[in-house]
């Protein structure tokens, strides 16, 4: 039972070693994400076109898109690819938030993961993983 407790605590706290742990509270969390509809009515959809490469530009991952439509979750953080990092990743939901709140239809950029890297466990610098992203926003016919 107490192994248990610690192993519940350990994921909620973010220091579970294995996948599917980490993945658990990001999980339980997006329970609480309203759908898109509900966060930004006058949009119909939104595209958002990744792609995030390492320091060294020496190992990335594949250019791939998400769309976003009037009943997914408007949930715009998205995991680093560094399998060394430790909690990181990219969160895009205040930049959609402005750009719809100036109805822009495309934002471009880049971003450094927040994480860092930890190989056994203990801290030893910043992730420095870039995600380069284009988010493209269709707004509702009038």
């Amino acid at each position: 039972m107490l192994d248990s407790l610690r192993k519940v605590a350990a994921r909620l706290l973010g220091t579970a070693t294995d996948d599917r742990a980490r993945r658990e509270p990001r999980r339980l969390a997006l329970d609480d994400v309203p759908h898109l509809g509900l966060v930004y009515p006058s949009v119909e959809s939104i595209a958002i076109t990744l792609r995030v490469e390492s320091p060294d530009r020496q190992h990335c991952s594949i250019t791939h898109t998400r769309t976003f439509a009037d009943r997914s979750r408007a949930d715009f953080r998205f995991r680093c690819k560094n399998p060394a990092c430790v909690q990181g990743g990219f969160d895009l939901s205040e930049l959609i938030d402005r750009a719809v709140g100036a109805q822009r239809d495309t934002v471009t950029g880049t971003r450094i993961c927040d994480g860092v890297e930890s190989p056994r466990g203990t801290y030893h610098s910043n992730c420095m993983h870039e995600l380069s992203y284009r988010i493209a926003i269709r707004y509702q016919q009038h």
